[in-house]
């Protein structure tokens, strides 16, 4: 499995599991998240999590984690339809309403509340 993320909490995390690669884009936005998940999907890796679990609009959390296949499959176009979906809505709202300059507690909630919600997708992975 390869875990996409932004979110140092989540890449220390999980960083000594064997069957996890991590590709942490460190100081990387939510969007750089979604279009790396975007580019590896293309490679034909399915998604193993969904890009917006949890009830947070893309403009709330600036952390954002993805768990996809670590073998190359067939191209899944369900999949590859998610995250452009997925994409399109969080470039919407992020046109609208920028992720404000949140102090260092607030965004330390935002990485627990990213960790609880992959951590979860890796457990039922």
């Amino acid at each position: 499995m390869i875990l996409i993320t932004n979110n140092e909490d989540v890449a220390e995390q999980w960083k000594n599991r064997r069957e996890i690669v991590i590709m942490q884009l460190t100081s990387a936005n939510m969007l750089d998240v979604l279009y790396r998940t975007r580019d590896l999907l293309h490679k034909g890796h399915w998604l193993l999590t969904h890009p917006f679990t949890g009830s947070l609009k893309p403009n709330e959390n600036p952390y954002k984690s993805v768990l996809v296949s670590g073998k190359v499959e067939k191209l899944h176009v369900d999949h590859v339809a998610t995250i452009e979906q997925c994409i399109a809505s969080a470039q919407k709202t992020l046109e609208n309403r920028p992720i404000p300059a949140y102090p260092e507690k607030l965004l330390k909630d935002f990485r627990l509340i990213d960790k609880d919600l992959i951590s979860n997708g890796i457990m039922r992975a």
